[in-house]
């Protein structure tokens, strides 16, 4: 499935949601009481909210190919942890061991969250995969420190402190990321000039890539291509020199041997 149809899916989940959530707060509203049902049955749908992003990031990044491994763990774990801390909600977290599992579900489904958006925002900028690690170092130790917090249920203030500073370092250097995405795709100012670069390895500009492209592909993203030479296939459109398309993600592109191409976006 692919990443614009899962975040259309996932959106569709979201507002359904939302519409539940504010039916049964209005009704709660309407008839004067709030009682545990209600709750459970918010609580239940936070967890699912939460779990449900945390599977769609994983599948996006491992649609994209951007670290596939952290996409297939985080779509398969982030089922199976919000039924666990859902089966905590409706058993009311009377059972101690559903309990810290439920909060150990939480703890991992947030780390998943911080850790996929993380990586969904370096993309394909080598330069920002440096702060990602720390950030997923972080993020693994914080993790960690909050897993032994919570089976031990009891932490001493030095801990915490500490707990805390890991987790205050972790959201710092998540929010670096976004920080260095955009300085990355600064415009050159009038003073820099113009700069000369190869088209074989392209070049990106606020945040689209350039480049020349030749025999077979399938795109990651949606990508205009612009024929220059010979002729090519983009999916089932044939393209001679001169024409031009906007190839959504996952089509195939193939170009004759002495053809070239000008992809945008791809």
């Amino acid at each position: 499935m692919r990443r614009a149809e899962l975040l259309r899916l996932f959106w569709i989940g979201a507002a359904t949601i939302l519409v539940v959530a504010a039916l049964v707060a209005l009704a709660a509203v309407v008839s004067g009481s709030f009682d545990s049902t209600d709750a459970k049955i918010l609580g239940s749908l936070g967890t699912l909210l939460l779990a449900g992003a945390v599977a769609t990031v994983g599948a996006a990044l491992r649609e994209a190919q951007r670290s596939p491994g952290l996409g297939a763990t985080l779509a398969a774990a982030a089922p199976l942890l919000g039924l666990v801390a859902a089966a905590a909600i409706w058993n009311e977290f009377d059972a101690s061991t559903l309990a810290r599992a439920a909060g150990v579900s939480y703890v991992l489904l947030a780390t998943g969250l911080l850790v996929g958006t993380a990586r969904v925002l370096v993309g394909d900028r080598a330069t920002l995969l440096p702060l990602f690690a720390v950030n997923c170092g972080l993020a693994a130790i914080g993790a960690s420190l909050s897993v032994v917090a919570i089976a031990a249920a009891d932490a001493s203030a030095g801990y915490a402190k500490l707990l805390a500073a890991v987790w205050i370092l972790a959201v710092l250097a998540y929010v670096l990321i976004p920080v260095g995405r955009r300085l990355s795709a600064a415009p050159a100012t009038a003073t820099d000039g113009p700069r000369r670069f190869d088209l074989a390895t392209g070049a990106a500009t606020a945040g689209t890539h350039v480049r020349l492209g030749s025999g077979a592909a399938t795109f990651r993203h949606e990508t205009i291509v612009i024929v220059l030479e010979g002729n090519a296939r983009a999916g089932t459109t044939e393209l001679a020199p001169g024409d031009a398309v906007v190839a959504p993600a996952g089509t195939s592109i193939a170009v004759e041997p002495n053809g070239r191409t000008l992809l945008v976006g791809g």
